[in-house]
């Protein structure tokens, strides 16, 4: 076999690897809408407090390595300053203030990458974190997944906040 030919069949593997890629991507997201298991979203929980929610709020966010995004009278959000994935973003998480309790919305924005096809058919620009997705078949222990990082970091949160929030599941 020659070199040209060596050379042809690596650029075809190269070629093949990322459309089956997209591929098992675009059936598992038809897949997981067939079943009725959106992922789109965010995760939501609400709790009553009398402790200072801001302060804890803010020792967690430094500790857990979140920067401040945006803050204004009745809210804060922080997004994880690092994250291991090329399909989404680092975790965000919002804290607010409704007049009668707090809220937490927590999610993983998607990136271009996963976006590439129109209106959302590979994955959804916000994703919760309280469904199981597409690395599921790895297992909840695949600790790299984004899911399980973004989970593992706002059930921290939730146990600092001391409200009687249930953990994400």
């Amino acid at each position: 076999m020659g070199s040209s030919q060596h050379f042809s069949n690596w650029v075809l593997l190269l070629l093949l690897v990322p459309a089956a890629v997209m591929v098992f991507l675009i059936l598992h997201m038809l897949k997981l809408r067939k079943s009725g298991q959106e992922v789109e979203g965010r995760t939501i929980r609400e709790f009553q407090s009398d402790r200072d929610v801001w302060c804890i709020l803010d020792s967690w966010a430094s500790g857990s390595k979140y920067e401040l995004l945006d803050r204004d009278a009745s809210s804060r959000t922080y997004r994880k300053k690092k994250t291991n994935s090329t399909m989404f973003q680092a975790p965000t998480v919002q804290i607010g203030w409704s007049g009668k309790g707090y809220w937490i919305a927590a999610w993983l924005d998607t990136t271009v990458l996963c976006r590439m096809f129109p209106h959302g058919w590979v994955w959804p620009q916000e994703s919760a974190i309280d469904k199981k997705g597409m690395l599921n078949w790895m297992g909840d222990s695949y600790r790299l997944d984004p899911r399980n990082v973004a989970r593992n970091d706002i059930n921290a949160l939730i146990e600092k906040l001391d409200a009687g929030i249930e953990p994400i599941p």
